[in-house]
């Protein structure tokens, strides 16, 4: 555990730290802090696109082809007064003005548009699954991270004196600072791709956790 220690930076004895440590901590907080806000959106943006699917499959759970035709007025009736959640019930009203009724031994319903055409995941979940700010955060976690090793190696070899009469000593101390400044600046690499990876993995399952859900609700409508 000693030898992986160093990833973690010390934040409470930031002050008495040496300037590269310092600034590799501002580097691991600054992607600390991106990290979370952005999975705070996705997931705000998650449960927000699953309350929508979840107010359309609690009214249609209970109707079946058979019973759609007399429950018509009544899910038109909920979706006009809801008023409340990104204004779902709105598709549900341009869904059904595409609805055929048909008279045959009893009256049937017919829709003349796919499911997936109304509600998809553009219309339910476009926070989740098609948000390009939020697709692009694992890029910006892998570039931050990368940035904060240059400025570390720039720093440590900033340290190093080459001229021609430059002592043992001397160079052993500049050699010693560039690897020193080596050692604390890859950790923002570390961090960086570590973080990137968690994030993407994080993301990809709300993505598919939340498709599923759509997937299921197209196909319930289609089937009623």
């Amino acid at each position: 555990m000693d030898k992986i220690a160093w990833l973690l930076p010390n934040i409470l004895e930031f002050g008495t730290q040496p300037f590269e440590t310092q600034l590799s901590t501002v580097f691991v907080v600054v992607l600390w802090s991106i990290t979370l806000i952005f999975l705070a959106i996705s997931t705000r943006s998650f449960f927000q696109a699953k309350k929508r699917i979840k107010w359309l499959q609690t009214r249609l759970e209970k109707v079946s082809t058979e019973t759609i035709s007399s429950k018509r007025v009544d899910l038109y009736s909920d979706a006009k007064n809801e008023k409340h959640i990104d204004y779902v019930g709105h598709l549900w009203l341009e869904f059904d003005e595409t609805l055929i009724e048909v008279k045959e031994s009893e009256v049937h319903l017919y829709n003349t548009f796919d499911a997936a055409y109304f509600f998809n995941s553009t219309t339910l979940a476009k926070g989740v699954t098609d948000n390009r700010l939020i697709a692009a955060v694992p890029g910006f976690l892998t570039a931050i991270g990368v940035i904060g090793t240059f400025v570390g190696l720039q720093i440590g070899l900033s340290e190093i004196n080459i001229s021609s009469n430059v002592s043992v000593d001397e160079m052993k101390a500049g050699v010693s600072a560039v690897i020193g400044g080596a050692k604390v600046a890859f950790m923002t690499s570390v961090w960086g791709v570590f973080l990137s990876v968690v994030f993407n993995f994080i993301e990809k399952i709300l993505e598919q956790k939340i498709r599923t859900k759509i997937h299921f609700l197209q196909n319930l409508i289609d089937e009623i």
